[in-house]
């Protein structure tokens, strides 16, 4: 992908901002569906040098 410094920054903030609703079932136990479980999300942005 090609993004500016602004796009990758707003795009990590997206993601994190996502991710969040679902950290919230770790800390609130009545907000997570029965069938949930435990999974790991890996996301890095991070300029590609010599490209």
């Amino acid at each position: 992908m090609r993004l500016t410094p602004a796009e990758m920054t707003e795009l990590a903030t997206s993601i994190r901002g996502r991710l969040a609703g679902y950290r919230e079932r770790d800390r609130h136990l009545a907000t997570r569906p029965a069938d949930t479980m435990a999974v790991a999300a890996v996301t890095r942005l991070f300029p590609l040098l010599g490209r």
